[in-house]
């Protein structure tokens, strides 16, 4: 699901990490943090706990937007936290979190 979000809002994703140098423009990384549940000795429901990060080199509302369409077109409640300026790599970064579940 995760890796139809870079044709989806035209921003770039990769997994965890940017390797190598990452774009001029806005770039985004996703993380997935899963938990398995399910009935004794058989994990069967996995929630995943998604962050996505956008980093740009200036404010980019449409790639905001982008991401918020995907979002909601999906059906996902999710967080924005506020805008932060990473001094070190001279970027802006939005997060944005959000979970979901599947069942086998």
């Amino acid at each position: 699901m995760l890796t139809e979000i870079t044709t989806a809002t035209g921003v770039p994703f990769r997994e965890t990490q940017w390797v190598g140098t990452p774009p001029a423009e806005t770039f985004g990384i996703w993380l997935d943090e899963v938990d398995a549940d399910g009935p004794d000795f058989e994990n069967r429901i996995f929630t995943h706990n998604i962050t996505l990060e956008l980093y740009e080199p200036k404010q980019d509302p449409e790639a905001e937007q982008a991401v918020e369409a995907w979002l909601n077109a999906a059906g996902h409640k999710w967080t924005k936290q506020s805008r932060l300026w990473l001094r070190e790599s001279k970027r802006y970064q939005v997060v944005y979190d959000f979970s979901y579940t599947s069942k086998i």
